[in-house]
């Protein structure tokens, strides 16, 4: 499960159901309020991923 939050995680939600399925992404709070400015995070599988761009969050994702 991919768990990003609309709003501090940073990445396109769109791209991310496209890719790997809307059951597959959670979207909503994930407890990062404010994220860090320019960063890409989320959580996959219960683990924190964070990146400097949705490219490299999505190929963490699908190693």
């Amino acid at each position: 499960m991919i768990s990003v939050c609309p709003i501090c995680s940073g990445i396109d939600i769109d791209e991310l159901e496209l890719k790997f399925g809307a059951d597959n992404v959670e979207v909503g709070c994930i407890g990062e309020c404010g994220g860090i400015d320019g960063l890409v995070i989320g959580y996959v599988n219960g683990k924190y991923i964070e990146t400097e761009s949705e490219e490299e969050f999505i190929e963490k994702i699908e190693k």
